[in-house]
Protein backbone atom coordinates (compact mmCIF):
# COMPACT_ATOMS: atom_id res chain seq x y z
CA UNK A 1 0.00 0.00 0.00
CA UNK A 2 1.59 3.06 -0.77
CA UNK A 3 1.38 6.43 1.07
CA UNK A 4 0.95 9.82 0.16
CA UNK A 5 4.31 11.57 0.26
CA UNK A 6 2.26 14.88 1.20
CA UNK A 7 0.27 13.35 4.55
CA UNK A 8 2.50 14.58 7.00
CA UNK A 9 2.77 17.74 6.03
CA UNK A 10 -1.59 17.96 5.22
CA UNK A 11 -2.10 16.28 8.80
CA UNK A 12 -5.95 17.77 8.89
CA UNK A 13 -6.29 15.35 5.70
CA UNK A 14 -8.13 12.22 5.70
CA UNK A 15 -9.20 9.49 3.21
CA UNK A 16 -12.28 11.28 3.52
CA UNK A 17 -11.59 14.71 2.64
CA UNK A 18 -13.63 14.36 -0.47
CA UNK A 19 -16.32 14.87 1.77
CA UNK A 20 -15.36 16.83 4.47
CA UNK A 21 -14.20 14.16 6.72
CA UNK A 22 -18.36 13.57 6.67
CA UNK A 23 -18.65 10.60 4.80
CA UNK A 24 -22.01 9.74 6.44
CA UNK A 25 -23.68 13.29 5.97
CA UNK A 26 -21.83 14.04 2.76
CA UNK A 27 -20.58 13.02 -0.63
CA UNK A 28 -18.02 14.56 -2.89
CA UNK A 29 -20.06 16.30 -6.35
CA UNK A 30 -17.21 16.14 -9.10
CA UNK A 31 -14.11 17.28 -7.03
CA UNK A 32 -16.47 20.28 -6.01
CA UNK A 33 -17.09 21.41 -2.27
CA UNK A 34 -19.08 18.35 0.01
CA UNK A 35 -22.91 18.79 -0.49
CA UNK A 36 -25.29 16.98 2.23
CA UNK A 37 -28.03 15.00 1.77
CA UNK A 38 -30.54 15.83 3.70
CA UNK A 39 -32.24 12.60 3.85
CA UNK A 40 -29.33 11.68 6.03
CA UNK A 41 -30.00 13.99 8.76
CA UNK A 42 -31.36 12.31 11.58
CA UNK A 43 -32.33 14.45 15.34
CA UNK A 44 -32.90 17.50 13.63
CA UNK A 45 -35.49 19.90 15.32
CA UNK A 46 -38.43 18.78 13.50
CA UNK A 47 -37.53 14.99 13.19
CA UNK A 48 -37.26 15.45 17.66
CA UNK A 49 -40.83 17.39 17.48
CA UNK A 50 -42.16 14.04 15.08
CA UNK A 51 -40.38 11.49 17.94
CA UNK A 52 -42.20 13.13 20.71
CA UNK A 53 -45.60 13.89 18.61
CA UNK A 54 -45.40 9.98 18.21
CA UNK A 55 -44.35 8.97 21.73
CA UNK A 56 -47.33 6.11 22.41
CA UNK A 57 -50.47 7.22 24.94
CA UNK A 58 -49.37 3.82 26.61
CA UNK A 59 -45.95 5.05 27.70
CA UNK A 60 -47.49 8.32 28.70
CA UNK A 61 -50.27 6.77 31.02
CA UNK A 62 -47.49 4.02 32.67
CA UNK A 63 -45.10 7.10 33.20
CA UNK A 64 -48.04 8.82 34.86
CA UNK A 65 -49.40 5.94 36.80
CA UNK A 66 -45.75 5.14 38.33
CA UNK A 67 -45.75 8.74 39.53
CA UNK A 68 -48.91 8.23 41.07
CA UNK A 69 -48.36 5.29 43.01
CA UNK A 70 -44.88 5.81 43.50
CA UNK A 71 -46.38 9.48 45.08
CA UNK A 72 -48.65 7.58 47.74
CA UNK A 73 -45.87 5.00 48.43
CA UNK A 74 -43.38 7.84 49.12
CA UNK A 75 -45.78 9.41 51.51
CA UNK A 76 -46.75 6.62 53.05
CA UNK A 77 -43.16 5.40 53.89
CA UNK A 78 -41.44 9.32 55.14
CA UNK A 79 -44.55 10.04 57.09
CA UNK A 80 -44.51 6.31 58.95
CA UNK A 81 -41.37 7.06 59.80
CA UNK A 82 -41.68 11.06 60.82
CA UNK A 83 -44.57 9.73 62.59
CA UNK A 84 -42.58 6.77 64.71
CA UNK A 85 -39.61 9.39 64.73
CA UNK A 86 -42.03 11.70 66.85
CA UNK A 87 -43.33 9.20 68.67
CA UNK A 88 -40.26 7.97 70.33
CA UNK A 89 -38.95 11.21 71.18
CA UNK A 90 -42.14 12.06 73.10
CA UNK A 91 -42.10 8.53 74.90
CA UNK A 92 -38.45 9.24 75.51
CA UNK A 93 -39.01 12.25 78.13
CA UNK A 94 -42.16 10.58 79.97
CA UNK A 95 -41.79 8.79 83.43
CA UNK A 96 -41.25 5.44 83.33
CA UNK A 97 -44.60 4.95 85.34
CA UNK A 98 -46.45 7.81 83.21
CA UNK A 99 -48.60 5.18 81.76
CA UNK A 100 -51.48 7.49 80.98
CA UNK A 101 -49.26 9.72 78.83
CA UNK A 102 -47.87 6.69 77.39
CA UNK A 103 -51.22 5.71 75.97
CA UNK A 104 -52.35 8.71 74.96
CA UNK A 105 -48.93 8.89 72.55
CA UNK A 106 -49.97 5.91 71.35
CA UNK A 107 -53.81 7.16 70.29
CA UNK A 108 -52.29 10.14 68.89
CA UNK A 109 -49.66 7.75 66.82
CA UNK A 110 -51.94 5.76 65.57
CA UNK A 111 -54.10 8.73 64.53
CA UNK A 112 -51.63 10.50 62.68
CA UNK A 113 -50.45 7.01 60.22
CA UNK A 114 -50.85 7.13 57.15
CA UNK A 115 -53.74 4.68 55.81
CA UNK A 116 -52.00 1.56 55.18
CA UNK A 117 -49.63 1.49 57.52
CA UNK A 118 -53.15 2.06 60.26
CA UNK A 119 -54.62 -0.60 58.52
CA UNK A 120 -51.71 -2.95 58.64
CA UNK A 121 -50.85 -1.74 62.30
CA UNK A 122 -54.36 -2.34 63.95
CA UNK A 123 -54.27 -5.94 62.06
CA UNK A 124 -50.91 -6.80 63.67
CA UNK A 125 -51.46 -4.93 66.85
CA UNK A 126 -54.76 -3.69 67.36
CA UNK A 127 -54.94 -0.24 70.17
CA UNK A 128 -56.74 -1.46 72.48
CA UNK A 129 -54.03 -4.44 73.12
CA UNK A 130 -51.55 -1.66 72.98
CA UNK A 131 -52.73 0.10 76.17
CA UNK A 132 -52.43 -2.85 78.51
CA UNK A 133 -48.59 -2.87 77.38
CA UNK A 134 -47.42 0.05 78.96
CA UNK A 135 -47.23 -0.35 82.66
CA UNK A 136 -43.54 0.50 84.38
CA UNK A 137 -42.44 1.18 80.76
CA UNK A 138 -44.02 3.97 79.62
CA UNK A 139 -40.45 5.92 78.41
CA UNK A 140 -39.52 2.24 76.54
CA UNK A 141 -40.29 1.63 72.47
CA UNK A 142 -40.24 -0.99 70.64
CA UNK A 143 -36.85 -1.20 68.73
CA UNK A 144 -38.07 -3.51 66.07
CA UNK A 145 -41.25 -1.46 65.18
CA UNK A 146 -38.54 1.73 65.03
CA UNK A 147 -36.53 -0.11 62.70
CA UNK A 148 -39.38 -0.95 60.76
CA UNK A 149 -40.28 1.95 60.46
CA UNK A 150 -36.87 3.50 59.20
CA UNK A 151 -36.84 1.14 56.52
CA UNK A 152 -40.45 2.24 55.10
CA UNK A 153 -38.51 5.69 55.27
CA UNK A 154 -35.62 4.77 53.32
CA UNK A 155 -37.80 3.10 50.44
CA UNK A 156 -40.20 6.11 50.86
CA UNK A 157 -37.62 8.15 50.15
CA UNK A 158 -36.45 6.11 46.89
CA UNK A 159 -39.96 6.06 45.43
CA UNK A 160 -39.33 10.06 45.52
CA UNK A 161 -36.81 9.65 42.87
CA UNK A 162 -38.86 6.83 41.05
CA UNK A 163 -41.58 9.30 40.98
CA UNK A 164 -39.56 12.33 40.53
CA UNK A 165 -38.16 10.32 37.20
CA UNK A 166 -41.33 9.57 35.61
CA UNK A 167 -42.44 13.34 36.16
CA UNK A 168 -39.09 14.45 34.50
CA UNK A 169 -40.56 11.81 31.58
CA UNK A 170 -43.70 13.73 31.12
CA UNK A 171 -42.59 16.44 31.56
CA UNK A 172 -40.00 16.03 29.07
CA UNK A 173 -42.38 14.79 26.38
CA UNK A 174 -45.10 17.82 27.11
CA UNK A 175 -44.96 20.44 24.37
CA UNK A 176 -45.47 23.11 27.45
CA UNK A 177 -43.01 22.39 29.58
CA UNK A 178 -44.25 25.08 31.94
CA UNK A 179 -47.26 23.93 31.94
CA UNK A 180 -46.45 20.32 32.76
CA UNK A 181 -44.73 20.79 35.34
CA UNK A 182 -47.49 22.50 36.96
CA UNK A 183 -49.39 19.77 35.86
CA UNK A 184 -47.00 16.97 37.84
CA UNK A 185 -47.18 19.38 40.78
CA UNK A 186 -50.96 19.12 40.72
CA UNK A 187 -50.89 15.25 40.31
CA UNK A 188 -48.35 14.79 43.09
CA UNK A 189 -50.87 16.26 45.61
CA UNK A 190 -53.98 14.40 43.69
CA UNK A 191 -52.47 11.30 44.07
CA UNK A 192 -51.33 11.64 48.28
CA UNK A 193 -55.17 12.94 48.61
CA UNK A 194 -56.98 10.34 46.93
CA UNK A 195 -54.54 7.14 48.01
CA UNK A 196 -55.33 8.54 51.60
CA UNK A 197 -58.65 8.83 50.87
CA UNK A 198 -59.50 5.71 48.94
CA UNK A 199 -56.86 3.61 51.66
CA UNK A 200 -58.71 4.53 54.58
CA UNK A 201 -62.10 3.54 52.91
CA UNK A 202 -60.36 0.34 52.18
CA UNK A 203 -59.26 -0.50 55.43
CA UNK A 204 -62.42 -1.52 56.58
CA UNK A 205 -61.80 -4.93 54.35
CA UNK A 206 -58.08 -5.25 56.38
CA UNK A 207 -54.81 -3.92 54.88
CA UNK A 208 -55.06 -5.81 51.47
CA UNK A 209 -58.50 -3.74 51.16
CA UNK A 210 -56.15 -0.56 52.73
CA UNK A 211 -53.40 -1.27 49.74
CA UNK A 212 -55.13 -1.76 47.38
CA UNK A 213 -57.22 1.32 48.16
CA UNK A 214 -54.69 3.30 48.16
CA UNK A 215 -52.97 2.18 44.60
CA UNK A 216 -56.34 2.51 43.21
CA UNK A 217 -57.18 6.20 44.93
CA UNK A 218 -53.55 7.46 44.15
CA UNK A 219 -54.00 6.76 40.10
CA UNK A 220 -57.64 8.67 40.44
CA UNK A 221 -56.59 11.34 42.43
CA UNK A 222 -53.25 11.88 40.34
CA UNK A 223 -55.46 12.02 36.93
CA UNK A 224 -57.78 14.88 39.15
CA UNK A 225 -55.23 16.23 40.17
CA UNK A 226 -53.90 17.07 36.71
CA UNK A 227 -56.72 17.97 35.48
CA UNK A 228 -57.41 20.53 38.25
CA UNK A 229 -54.09 21.98 37.26
CA UNK A 230 -55.21 21.73 33.48
CA UNK A 231 -58.43 23.76 34.19
CA UNK A 232 -56.58 26.34 35.95
CA UNK A 233 -54.47 26.98 33.30
CA UNK A 234 -57.26 27.03 30.27
CA UNK A 235 -59.30 29.60 32.65
CA UNK A 236 -56.41 31.74 33.16
CA UNK A 237 -55.71 31.67 29.26
CA UNK A 238 -59.37 32.81 28.07
CA UNK A 239 -59.79 35.52 31.10
CA UNK A 240 -59.92 38.75 29.80
CA UNK A 241 -57.28 40.87 30.80
CA UNK A 242 -58.21 43.86 33.36
CA UNK A 243 -59.80 47.20 31.94
CA UNK A 244 -60.39 50.38 32.43
CA UNK A 245 -63.79 50.18 33.23
CA UNK A 246 -67.07 52.28 30.79
CA UNK A 247 -68.28 55.66 31.68
CA UNK A 248 -72.18 54.89 31.44
CA UNK A 249 -73.12 58.08 30.39
CA UNK A 250 -69.75 58.85 27.48
CA UNK A 251 -69.84 55.05 27.01
CA UNK A 252 -66.03 55.51 26.37
CA UNK A 253 -63.52 54.55 28.94
CA UNK A 254 -63.04 55.76 32.04
CA UNK A 255 -60.16 58.39 31.97
CA UNK A 256 -56.53 57.83 34.00
CA UNK A 257 -57.24 59.45 37.25
CA UNK A 258 -55.84 59.80 41.45
CA UNK A 259 -58.05 59.41 43.83
CA UNK A 260 -58.94 61.98 46.37
CA UNK A 261 -56.10 63.42 48.72
CA UNK A 262 -53.24 62.77 46.14
CA UNK A 263 -50.85 65.59 46.22
CA UNK A 264 -50.71 68.17 42.68
CA UNK A 265 -47.03 69.93 42.64
CA UNK A 266 -48.23 73.89 42.56
CA UNK A 267 -46.33 76.58 40.82
CA UNK A 268 -44.59 77.40 44.03
CA UNK A 269 -43.37 74.13 45.24
CA UNK A 270 -46.56 74.22 47.46
CA UNK A 271 -48.82 70.91 47.32
CA UNK A 272 -52.72 71.12 46.98
CA UNK A 273 -55.09 68.09 46.58
CA UNK A 274 -55.93 67.20 43.34
CA UNK A 275 -59.73 67.67 44.14
CA UNK A 276 -58.89 71.39 44.86
CA UNK A 277 -56.91 71.97 41.74
CA UNK A 278 -59.08 74.38 39.48
CA UNK A 279 -58.62 75.32 35.81
CA UNK A 280 -56.44 78.55 35.50
CA UNK A 281 -54.21 77.28 38.14
CA UNK A 282 -50.17 76.65 37.52
CA UNK A 283 -48.55 73.66 38.37
CA UNK A 284 -45.47 72.77 37.90
CA UNK A 285 -44.66 70.28 34.56
CA UNK A 286 -41.89 68.96 33.00
CA UNK A 287 -41.06 69.71 29.31
CA UNK A 288 -39.80 65.80 28.36
CA UNK A 289 -37.90 67.23 24.97
CA UNK A 290 -35.96 69.64 27.04
CA UNK A 291 -36.01 67.93 30.29
CA UNK A 292 -36.70 71.23 32.22
CA UNK A 293 -39.12 72.25 35.04
CA UNK A 294 -42.02 74.07 34.02
CA UNK A 295 -44.95 76.22 35.41
CA UNK A 296 -48.31 75.43 33.29
CA UNK A 297 -51.55 76.72 33.09
CA UNK A 298 -54.20 73.89 33.92
CA UNK A 299 -57.06 74.07 30.87
CA UNK A 300 -59.19 71.57 32.54
CA UNK A 301 -59.93 69.25 35.09
CA UNK A 302 -62.13 65.75 34.98
CA UNK A 303 -63.74 63.95 37.76
CA UNK A 304 -64.87 60.36 37.36
CA UNK A 305 -65.72 57.15 39.43
CA UNK A 306 -63.64 53.73 39.22
CA UNK A 307 -63.49 50.56 41.07
CA UNK A 308 -59.81 49.22 40.11
CA UNK A 309 -57.03 50.74 41.08
CA UNK A 310 -52.84 50.22 41.63
CA UNK A 311 -51.59 51.27 44.75
CA UNK A 312 -47.97 51.85 43.97
CA UNK A 313 -45.59 52.06 46.64
CA UNK A 314 -42.22 53.63 46.65
CA UNK A 315 -38.89 53.31 48.24
CA UNK A 316 -38.91 56.59 49.68
CA UNK A 317 -42.39 55.81 51.89
CA UNK A 318 -44.85 57.49 48.90
CA UNK A 319 -47.55 55.28 48.49
CA UNK A 320 -49.94 56.46 45.07
CA UNK A 321 -53.33 55.25 44.12
CA UNK A 322 -54.44 55.76 40.64
CA UNK A 323 -56.46 53.95 38.05
CA UNK A 324 -55.05 51.45 35.90
CA UNK A 325 -53.86 53.24 32.59
CA UNK A 326 -52.40 55.90 34.45
CA UNK A 327 -48.88 56.23 33.12
CA UNK A 328 -45.61 57.34 35.07
CA UNK A 329 -42.05 58.54 33.49
CA UNK A 330 -39.59 55.84 34.20
CA UNK A 331 -36.20 56.33 33.93
CA UNK A 332 -34.55 54.29 30.33
CA UNK A 333 -38.32 53.58 29.85
CA UNK A 334 -40.10 56.77 29.40
CA UNK A 335 -43.91 56.50 29.75
CA UNK A 336 -44.87 53.57 31.66
CA UNK A 337 -48.26 52.25 33.18
CA UNK A 338 -49.76 49.18 34.61
CA UNK A 339 -51.75 48.43 31.95
CA UNK A 340 -49.51 49.52 28.95
CA UNK A 341 -52.53 48.08 26.28
CA UNK A 342 -55.33 50.55 27.66
CA UNK A 343 -53.28 53.29 27.92
CA UNK A 344 -51.77 53.62 24.86
CA UNK A 345 -55.57 53.59 23.80
CA UNK A 346 -56.08 56.56 25.14
CA UNK A 347 -52.37 58.63 25.18
CA UNK A 348 -51.40 57.63 21.24
CA UNK A 349 -48.26 57.25 22.77
CA UNK A 350 -45.77 54.43 23.55
CA UNK A 351 -46.16 53.31 26.86
CA UNK A 352 -44.29 50.46 28.63
CA UNK A 353 -44.92 48.20 31.43
CA UNK A 354 -44.67 49.74 34.76
CA UNK A 355 -43.05 47.12 37.33
CA UNK A 356 -41.61 46.67 40.85
CA UNK A 357 -37.96 47.68 40.27
CA UNK A 358 -39.19 50.57 37.86
CA UNK A 359 -37.18 54.04 38.95
CA UNK A 360 -39.67 56.92 38.49
CA UNK A 361 -38.81 60.47 38.38
CA UNK A 362 -39.81 62.96 41.69
CA UNK A 363 -39.68 66.62 42.17
CA UNK A 364 -38.12 68.02 45.54
CA UNK A 365 -38.54 70.96 46.98
CA UNK A 366 -35.53 72.44 45.57
CA UNK A 367 -36.56 72.16 41.68
CA UNK A 368 -34.73 68.97 41.43
CA UNK A 369 -35.57 65.22 40.60
CA UNK A 370 -34.65 62.40 42.09
CA UNK A 371 -34.81 58.60 40.93
CA UNK A 372 -36.66 56.97 43.45
CA UNK A 373 -37.71 53.04 43.01
CA UNK A 374 -40.84 51.38 43.00
CA UNK A 375 -40.75 48.32 45.41
CA UNK A 376 -44.61 47.30 45.86
CA UNK A 377 -47.15 47.15 43.08
CA UNK A 378 -50.53 46.21 44.26
CA UNK A 379 -53.46 45.50 42.60
CA UNK A 380 -56.91 46.67 44.57
CA UNK A 381 -60.95 46.90 44.12
CA UNK A 382 -62.54 50.11 46.12
CA UNK A 383 -65.20 51.83 44.10
CA UNK A 384 -64.51 55.87 44.63
CA UNK A 385 -64.10 59.01 42.82
CA UNK A 386 -61.36 59.97 40.65
CA UNK A 387 -59.67 63.12 39.54
CA UNK A 388 -57.36 64.24 36.78
CA UNK A 389 -56.03 67.13 35.19
CA UNK A 390 -56.81 66.00 31.75
CA UNK A 391 -55.41 69.00 29.66
CA UNK A 392 -52.27 71.28 30.56
CA UNK A 393 -51.04 74.02 28.70
CA UNK A 394 -48.31 72.80 26.05
CA UNK A 395 -46.44 70.00 28.52
CA UNK A 396 -48.83 66.34 28.82
CA UNK A 397 -48.04 66.38 32.78
CA UNK A 398 -47.56 66.79 36.02
CA UNK A 399 -46.49 66.08 39.57
CA UNK A 400 -48.67 63.82 41.58
CA UNK A 401 -47.32 63.13 44.93
CA UNK A 402 -44.24 64.24 43.85
CA UNK A 403 -43.91 62.28 41.17
CA UNK A 404 -43.99 62.66 37.02
CA UNK A 405 -46.98 61.19 35.58
CA UNK A 406 -48.76 62.32 31.99
CA UNK A 407 -51.95 63.64 32.29
CA UNK A 408 -53.84 62.01 28.67
CA UNK A 409 -53.84 65.67 26.64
Amino acid sequence: MSIDPLTESYEDYTPYQFASNQPVHAQEIEGLENAHDLNKRIQTRETREVVRDNIPETDKRVASTVRSVAAEGAYTGIKTNAVRSAYNSAASKLDVNDNAGRKQLKVDAREKMPAVTKAVLEADRPIAGEMTKVGGTANKTNVGVTETAGTLGKVGTGLVVVGAAASAYNIATADNKLEATAEEGGAWAGAILGGETFGTAGAAFGPWGAGIGAVIGSVVGGIGGKAAVQGTIDAAKTMEPLRAPIDPVTNLPVPPCFIAGTKVTMSDFAERNIEDVKIGDFIQTFNTETNTIEVKEVLLVEASRSEYFVEIKFEDGTVTTNTLSHPYYILNKGWSSYDSVEAFKKYSITVGDLKEGDYAYKLMSNGTTQNIKIVKIKLIKKAQKTYNLSNVKDNHDFFANGFLVHNRS
